[in-house]
């Protein structure tokens, strides 16, 4: 391990979490609004950004360059990781097994398997426990941090990929108003015999409308199928409320499309 100082994102800050809902500890970064002198104090939308560990930093400076050149207005990243000291493959192996631990709402030995196939320093994964990271995540960290900070609560924006991204879709369907956008980025659809069609099923199944703004996406090189599948689905619902773009993202893959498709998912939430 070098002994020069580690790289740090100016005008962040981090606390930890302990969930009583999910025997963990979290990190929670937020990155402040970006002001300049005479700007006037106000309230300022919020990017609830999961995947911190990986994708913090890069929403993070990407927002903050947009908004200088007058392409994105001020916000508050609030990124939603794990706190992890260690070698970056450790952190990835690790960080592999919780999410799939908090992302998932149902059960897969099959997706387990795989994880831990990937990630040689996990000994054991579970999965199926989105229900218990939906109420950490409304029941402790919202509140925490839009206590401390210029949050506009009428102004949330739920960004996730992959299984971040069926996450993503799981508080859609259980809470739609919950926030005003969502930025889903390649889910994996498939998963679980599709759990998240079926969610959307229960959904429809008692609701007429569905209040939020969806950004759908998945990079060029990914099979566009699933989520042309879910699109026709909310459409012929004809859910009042619901607005949706559907883009594919260039010619990137599925781990190259992130940072592409925020930025995409953003400005087009946002326009």
């Amino acid at each position: 391990m070098s002994s020069l100082p580690a790289y740090t994102l100016v005008d962040t800050e981090i606390r930890h979490v302990a969930s009583q809902f999910v025997q963990q500890v979290f990190q929670v970064s937020v990155a402040l609004p970006l002001l300049h002198p005479g700007d006037r104090p106000t309230t300022y939308p919020v990017l609830y950004l999961l995947d911190a560990n990986f994708y913090f930093g890069g929403v993070t400076e990407i927002t903050r360059l947009m908004r200088e050149c007058n392409e994105f207005p001020v916000t508050i990243v609030v990124g939603i990781g794990y706190p992890f000291d260690g070698p970056a493959n450790e952190m990835i192996d690790t960080v592999s097994g919780w999410r799939t631990r908090d992302f998932t709402s149902a059960v897969s030995i099959k997706a387990e398997n795989e994880v831990l196939q990937d990630s040689p320093t996990l000994q054991t994964v579970t999965s199926g426990g989105a229900g218990a990271f939906y109420q950490f995540v409304t029941q402790e960290v919202i509140p925490i941090v839009e206590a401390d900070y210029r949050i506009d609560p009428a102004n949330r924006t739920l960004m996730g990929h992959s299984w971040g991204g069926l996450f993503g879709l799981y508080s859609l369907f259980r809470d739609p108003l919950l926030y005003k956008n969502y930025l889903i980025c390649s889910p994996d659809l498939p998963y679980a015999d599709g759990i998240a069609f079926r969610h959307e099923e229960e959904y429809a199944r008692t609701h007429d409308a569905l209040s939020a703004k969806l950004f759908l996406s998945q990079g060029g090189r990914e099979t566009a199928e699933h989520n042309q599948h879910l699109v026709s689905i909310l459409e012929s619902r004809q859910y009042s409320d619901l607005s949706i773009t559907h883009r594919s993202i260039m010619d990137y893959e599925h781990c190259g499309s992130p940072i592409p498709s925020f930025v995409t998912g953003l400005k087009a939430l946002f326009s």
